[in-house]
């Protein structure tokens, strides 16, 4: 199977966070209003984020801040974008920011366009397509599943058509290729997300991953690469070996 230069796709990422630091530092915090700050957002974490550089804040303290009950979009939106560099460098860095990664973040209500301006929701993007390739391609140190990634993404407020094909780039990656099975076993078997908020996305994960054209897709990858299935493992074998016989 493919292997991937680790260290040119996390420059990359790294490179894009920098940037996407310089575009939102036009924000700022002097009182937060986007939280309740009565009892879920106060004490160390609250201080924090009104004092501290945003590059210097804890993960506890955005987690705390993106834990907290939400207060309408118009205000949240403006605290959110200068937190927003430093909540996808921590993300990227594999801290825990939320309980669930699926709503890691959910309020960041993209989908709200006029609370967005089109170069900032395109650096969103950008990174949502390197982080994706990161984890399909086996570059991420702390796993995740792709469905919970996919389904984060749509509760963030973006359609996930751009990282479909992402994948569907990858596809000669064996972790893109057990992710992609990982999918076909839940379409069979009705397990996706139980988050309401992910329910609907979770039919659009099912019809990508069972249509034929995508079945194909993976299939022929697998077969391919069948000169690298002496260094999978038993229980690797018996998922390649699903997806041969998907019909």
């Amino acid at each position: 199977m493919t292997t991937f230069k680790n260290q040119d796709i996390n420059e990359q990422v790294d490179a894009l966070i920098a940037k996407i630091y310089g575009a939102f530092s036009q924000y700022s915090i002097e009182e937060v209003h986007g939280v309740c700050t009565y009892c879920c957002l106060s004490g160390d974490s609250l201080a924090e984020i009104k004092k501290n550089p945003v590059s210097s804040l804890s993960a506890q303290a955005i987690f705390d801040y993106l834990d907290a009950a939400a207060n309408e979009p118009e205000s949240l939106v403006v605290e959110i974008k200068y937190l927003l560099p430093r909540i996808l460098e921590l993300f990227n860095n594999g801290q825990e920011i939320r309980i669930d990664t699926e709503i890691s973040f959910d309020k960041f209500h993209l989908s709200i366009i006029e609370l967005w301006q089109p170069q900032e929701i395109e650096l969103i993007q950008r990174f949502a397509r390197l982080h994706f390739q990161k984890l399909i391609t086996g570059c991420n140190d702390v796993h995740k599943s792709v469905e919970a990634i996919l389904s984060m993404w749509k509760s963030a407020g973006l359609s996930a058509d751009f990282l479909f094909a992402v994948w569907e780039e990858n596809i000669s990656y064996h972790t893109a290729i057990i992710g992609y099975i990982e999918c076909l076993y839940k379409a069979d078997n009705f397990k996706f997300s139980q988050i309401s908020i992910c329910n609907d996305f979770d039919q659009n994960i099912m019809n990508w991953a069972t249509s034929p054209r995508v079945i194909k897709l993976f299939q022929d990858s697998v077969y391919l690469n069948l000169d690298d299935l002496d260094t999978l493992s038993e229980s690797e074998l018996f998922d390649y070996d699903y997806l041969l016989n998907y019909a």
